[in-house]
This record gives structure tokens, sequence and C-alpha cells, in this order.
């Protein structure tokens, strides 16, 4: 198995798992904590030595590779619709982000500050808030953006909306990792071979 295919397949995973829980916030507002949280750790991951340091292990992706599985084979059709849909959105959204510089720039020192001072976060709401405040200040504020579907009365609560904007940013994290690893829209296609593959034995620990 080419490595960099399962490094591929992982940040794929970080992705819809990512877009899983902005789903599950805007339909029934709440989330699985335990899904987002390697997915906020991975925003402050800033030299990792591999694709695997920055959720922390495989285990913590095993929600997103699932998904990863079923969207390559085209299972739980009904069920994938809008993951999908937020996911391929938020590769769009990256490629816009990847050729501004100073938006780049922005994020990484935002995301550098909050890593500085997270002792002082004593919940995880906080941390939301100032993780949606980057998001909003500058992935916002490009021409493309990212529309959430969900209940209207949910989607209207500020907390939930900040919530679903750190995942959003966590979202981005994921497709950016992606797309450095050679990741590109078309292998979701001719390639998703290997990378069904790849996610299949990094399920069964042959990572």
């Amino acid at each position: 198995m080419n490595h960099s295919k399962q490094e591929q397949a992982l940040a794929l995973a970080g992705l819809l798992q990512a877009s899983r829980c902005v789903e599950m916030l805007a339909t029934l507002g709440n989330t699985e904590k335990n899904w987002e949280k390697p997915l906020i750790d991975s925003l402050f991951v800033f030299d990792a030595p591999d694709t695997t340091s920055v959720y922390g292990s495989v285990q913590e992706l095993r929600p997103g590779l699932t998904l990863l599985l079923d969207l390559l084979r085209g299972q739980n059709a009904n069920n994938m619709g809008n993951i999908a849909s937020l996911a391929m959105n938020t590769i769009i959204l990256n490629k816009a982000l990847s050729s501004n510089q100073d938006m780049l720039s922005i994020l990484g020192s935002r995301l550098e500050h909050v890593a500085n001072h997270r002792d002082i976060y004593n919940d995880e709401n906080p941390i939301y808030r100032a993780i949606a405040g980057i998001y909003q200040d500058t992935l916002s504020t490009l021409k493309f953006r990212i529309k959430v579907s969900g209940q209207v009365a949910l989607l209207q609560r500020n907390d939930i909306a900040q919530h679903i904007r750190c995942l959003l940013l966590c979202s981005v994290r994921s497709a950016m990792l992606w797309r450095q690893l050679g990741g590109r829209r078309w292998h979701l296609l001719i390639g998703k071979g290997s990378l069904i593959k790849a996610a299949e034995q990094l399920l069964r620990g042959r990572g």
C-alpha cells in the first residue's frame, strides 16, 4: 500500500467526520464530543511528523473512515448526501483559500494565539467562540461560502452558529491537509479504489 494513500484517506476521514458533526449540529442541535475533539485539536498542530499525529491516532478517526468508505462505495446514499455536499464545498473553499497568502498568514497567527492561551479556556464554549471568530473574520469574507442546511430554529441560535463555524474551520484544516498530501477532487472518482483499500487497512489496524 502506498503510504500517501493512507495519509490522504486519514485527511478525508477528518473532513467527513467534521462534516458529519456540522450536519448533526444543524439538524439535531448536538454532536458527538469524542468525534469533534481530535478535529479541534488538529487546528493547533502546526508541525506534525505525519498525518496520524495531526489527529492523535487512527482510532480518533474511525467514524470518519467509515463515512469515507460509505461515500466511496455509494452506500447509505440518503444519509451521505448532505455530508458529501459539505465536504465538497469545503474542498472548493479551501482551494480559494490556498491562493490567498495574506489570509493564510492571518489564520496561522490567530490559531497560534489561541493555542498559546488555551489554558484560559476552562470549558469548550470559549474555544468555540474563539475559533468561530477566526472563521468569521477570514473564510466568511471569501466570495465562495459554505451553506449549511438544517433546522432554521437551530441555525438561528448563536451558540449553534458559533459551534458550526468552529467545525467548518476544522473541515478546512482537513481539506487543506488532503490537498497538501496530493489529494485532488478527481481522485475521488478515478482513484477511489486505492482510497477504499487504504481506509479498509486503516480500520483493520494495518496502517
